[in-house]
């Protein structure tokens, strides 16, 4: 019976990224100090607070002790370790640099979590505002307003313009309050049901590419993420074309990955990246395109893949703070103007009220 609910403890923690970042710097450290890899599991063991972790490590250290790569008992913890991070553990044991690979991967992976935290506060903002203006229309409307339409009824006189308005508005809303929820819900399902089809997603990605405002966000985002990992991948050692797959199989976005999948195909049959790229300009823009040529060209497509991340990251961010600035005053005029447009259209008709 402990065994189960240990077990069923193990399953149900969550591994944070950060954990794992902390575990590749301690193991690269203790292997860097001459400690054999099953020691230095043990040690990391009895260290770790997290138990799917600890569980992790133990079978890591049991299958390492039976003579398996740390890279292939990693491969049974995809959840635990990424793609990326068990191919570049995977070229630093058969290049004999096994704690520069981990120390190389463990940074990439700080950067990685800095980057989606600075995509996720740009786009929870904008979120937070506009769904608490929202909440505060949909409450007024559908709750505060009704109560007082009787009063103001009861009371007579002609009521103003935005009054009889927001009566009206009221009333549409109350009367439809159910249909309305049934057919966001039946949206909502068609749309999580949609994305579930190759077809649907491939859409679906296709389109957050082409958002006003965000669009533009999210396209930066995917180069940046893509020559970042190309840049680690192809500075541990993987071929162009290894590189590939594993971002290919790391993205989520499915046009990104066609393109990708495309590409690869393109240079096993003897074409030069950039060339392949071109066939999907709307994901790889003439700026990545041209400096993947000159990183060709040159032999230093390592050199080329970590500017190309960093020219688009230093536009990224920018782009977030100039984005933030625009869309604060917008939404919080709108939001103002919400409120204050259902609280003066009820202080209009209590005075046109009070005036009869």
């Amino acid at each position: 019976m402990k065994a189960k609910l240990e077990m069923l403890l193990v399953r149900i923690t969550q591994v944070k990224q950060a954990e794992v970042v902390l575990l590749l710097k301690q193991l690269a450290a203790l292997i860097a100090s001459g400690l054999p890899l099953v020691p230095c599991l043990v040690t990391l063991i009895e260290q770790t607070a997290n138990r799917r972790l600890r569980y992790t490590l133990s079978r890591i250290k049991e299958d390492v002790e039976q003579g398996k790569p740390l890279s292939e008992a990693m491969d049974k913890f995809p959840r635990v370790f990424p793609l990326t991070v068990r191919n570049t553990v995977r070229v630093g044991e058969a290049s004999g640099l096994l704690e520069g690979a981990m120390e190389q991967v463990a940074g990439f992976m700080e950067e990685d979590a800095s980057f989606r935290g600075e995509i996720i506060t740009a786009l929870v903002y904008p979120a937070i505002v506009f769904a608490a203006t929202l909440g505060v229309t949909g409450f007024m409307v559908l709750v505060v307003i009704p109560q007082m339409i009787p009063f103001l009824e009861m009371m007579g006189g002609e009521m103003p313009w935005n009054t009889r308005l927001l009566v009206s508005i009221t009333a549409w809303a109350t009367e439809n309050a159910v249909t309305g929820a049934y057919s966001l819900g039946t949206a909502v399902l068609a749309f999580v049901m949609a994305g579930r089809t190759r077809r649907g997603r491939y859409v679906i990605d296709s389109l957050k590419t082409k958002l006003p405002l965000f669009g533009q966000l999210i396209s930066y985002a995917i180069i940046v993420q893509f020559a970042k990992t190309m840049h680690l991948l192809i500075t541990s050692g993987v071929t162009i074309t290894e590189a590939l797959k594993t971002v290919r199989d790391v993205d989520r976005n499915s046009v990104v990955r066609r393109a990708i999948d495309v590409c690869i195909g393109s240079v096993l049959l003897g074409e030069s990246l950039s060339e392949a790229m071109g066939k999907f300009k709307p994901v790889f823009p003439p700026l990545v395109r041209s400096m993947t040529r000159v990183g060709e060209e040159t032999g230093t497509m390592d050199a080329a893949m970590k500017r190309i991340g960093d020219i688009h990251y230093t536009i990224l961010k920018s782009y977030i703070k100039r984005l933030n600035a625009a869309l604060e005053p917008v939404l919080l005029i709108f939001l103002g103007g919400m409120v204050g447009f259902v609280a003066a259209a009820m202080i209009g008709g209590i005075l046109a009220s009070y005036e009869m």
